[in-house]
């Protein structure tokens, strides 16, 4: 009987910077250092079940080596049979090689085949098992989407603005420093009212009065500057002040009849100045909820301090009375800072919001009103604190700050409501409204 053909096999080789046989050009390169449990196996199965193949792995040669080479081997055969044509067409390696080439190439006998070390043969149901992968494509993306499904899960974090980022306890934030320095444009609230201050009379025209709340106060510059510190584990602590020097206002009067705080001094001119100073410093600690909510609380200092001239100049008589009020709140505060927007980029949106507790001790010192005297007297005040901010990175560590703030005291003492003819106490019961927008540089490290 006629002796069956002998069937080519293929014969796959791992070593390093062995060029390919079929084609002028260099090996291709796949990603290095493949966990061994990822290690692809080249398999190929031959077109007829009945004959078996021969299957070569070197799975350590894979793991060492930056450049892969494939080659075909055959057994002694100088052609192909039908069947080694059919297997040799339908292997992707093979494929590939004919369209960018052209052609599909003869077996030869390897030049490498004493580098190859062959393993024992397997049969074609142990082969079966396994999943051939040929491809370099296919090999890099299986790799690509099992590390994938090693990745920690996205969430969504963004709360009001929602944004996607890693869990902050799989990427713990890093400690920094932040220090910012801000100009300030604020306005107050002007005071509430009381007894007139001046009273004129003039000719054919019905009598005006000015009274505490007919002072206004302009827009004035400010300066705050902070200072924080986050650790690892979530603590930290910030520091803060700012300060608004001089809110004025100024009124004169002349006309030929003027009551000053309730004395006639004839035809003259009258004059009211005041001013208010605002001051704050704090200290707090920190403690992060999550990853765009942190809680502060702490101590806080403010001194809010008023001064009211009145004087007059008439051809009757002269007046002068002035009164010096200085509210130095102590107390405690509670508070949260709050990320709105941040999606990873250059700008980021944040607020703030805390309510405080203090003990005003207020001190006062009149001149001629209506003697001169000093006087303190204490009071329970309330401060509530709301700050919106946005920033927008310059660099990795210099952003620009800008925002609004807006403040509300409770039971102060301010200088315009004091005068009050035949009474000698403080009138503690006036409250402020301050706001206004901040401008400045924010430095991170």
């Amino acid at each position: 009987s006629a002796q069956s053909p002998i069937q080519p096999t293929t014969a796959v080789q791992f070593q390093k910077n062995v060029p390919s046989q079929f084609a002028q050009k260099p090996a291709a390169r796949v990603i290095p250092n493949f966990y061994e449990k990822e290690i692809p196996e080249f398999d190929e199965v031959a077109a007829e079940s009945s004959k078996p193949s021969v299957f070569t792995e070197t799975p350590r040669e894979l793991e060492r080596a930056a450049v892969v080479s494939i080659e075909l081997e055959a057994l002694e055969k100088p052609a192909p049979a039908p069947a080694a044509v059919a297997k040799q067409e339908s292997s992707p390696y093979m494929r590939n090689l004919q369209q960018t080439s052209g052609t599909v190439p003869s077996i030869a006998n390897s030049m490498v085949a004493e580098n190859i070390a062959q393993a024992p043969a397997r049969s074609n149901t142990q082969i079966a098992r396994r999943s051939p992968r040929i491809a370099g494509a296919s090999m890099v993306e299986d790799w690509t989407e099992e590390r994938i499904e090693d990745l920690p899960p996205m969430e969504s974090v963004g709360a009001w603005f929602g944004y996607n980022m890693y869990p902050a306890d799989n990427c713990p934030p890093m400690p920094e420093w932040k220090f910012r320095a801000e100009a300030l444009y604020w306005h107050r609230s002007d005071p509430e009212g009381g007894d007139p201050l001046l009273i004129r009379v003039p000719a054919m025209a019905p009598p005006g009065s000015y009274i505490a709340n007919d002072v206004d106060y302009d827009n004035e510059l400010g300066h705050r500057y902070r200072l924080e510190r986050m650790n690892n584990d979530g603590s930290g602590f910030d520091m803060e002040y700012f300060g608004v020097n001089d809110w004025s206002d100024t009124v004169r009067w002349v006309d030929e009849q003027i009551f000053v705080l309730g004395t006639d001094i004839g035809a003259g001119s009258a004059a009211i100045s005041s001013d208010s100073e605002f001051h704050s410093w704090e200290i707090n600690g920190r403690r992060e909820w999550d990853p765009w909510t942190t809680f502060f609380a702490g101590f806080r200092y403010m001194n809010l301090d008023e001064y009211t001239g009145v004087s007059g100049a008439g051809d009757v008589q002269n007046v002068f009375a002035s009164i010096d009020v200085s509210n130095n709140l102590y107390g405690v505060q509670l508070g949260l800072d709050r990320t709105l927007f941040d999606n990873g980029g250059v700008l980021t949106v944040d607020m703030s919001f805390n309510l405080g507790v203090f003990y005003n001790s207020i001190d006062a010192q009149t001149v001629n009103f209506p003697t001169g005297f000093d006087t303190e007297e204490g009071a329970a005040s309330l401060l509530r604190e709301l700050n919106f901010n946005m920033n927008l990175a310059v660099t990795d560590h210099i952003s620009l700050v800008g925002g609004y703030t807006l403040i509300w005291l409770d039971d102060l003492a301010l200088g315009p409501d004091q005068f009050r003819p035949g009474v000698t106490t403080i009138d503690e019961s006036s409250n402020i409204f301050v706001h206004g927008g901040n401008l400045g540089l924010q430095f991170v490290w």
